[in-house]
């Protein structure tokens, strides 16, 4: 028996639903077979997904992209002021250990610690004041 798939939708299936589930950071060809699955150099670019995905999945793929970037670079981070959407960039101070210096968000005019109390003010914000 002979079943026939469309690679294409197949495809479009799997970015929906991986799309759908938050896992994006290395949304790439689920094909076993295909020459670079082994190197792991056969992500899918944004592009790519947007071709095969609807404009409001593709709006959340860019967004959930955006956070796990923001979230895996430690030298940006989010502003944790409530509904500041700004990246900070985090400066490391070489005159004393690379400690990191403060966090200045230019949209809310206010200076934050570090990366660990950023996330520790913004669970504040959301668990308790909101």
């Amino acid at each position: 028996m002979i079943i026939d798939v469309n690679p294409i939708q197949c495809l479009s299936q799997y970015c929906e639903m991986s799309i759908n589930e938050g896992k994006i950071s290395l949304l790439s060809c689920p094909d076993g077979s295909c020459p670079l699955y082994e190197t792991k150099n056969n992500l899918l670019s944004p592009r790519e997904v947007k071709l095969l995905v609807s404009q409001e999945l593709y709006e959340n793929y860019k967004r959930f992209r955006l956070n796990w970037i923001i979230e895996n670079d430690p030298n940006r981070t989010w502003c944790p002021s409530p509904n500041c959407e700004t990246i900070c960039y985090i400066k490391n101070n070489q005159k004393h250990g690379n400690k990191p210096l403060p966090v200045y968000c230019s949209t809310v005019s206010l200076r934050y610690i570090d990366k660990k109390l950023i996330k520790l003010i913004f669970l504040y914000f959301i668990l308790i004041v909101q």
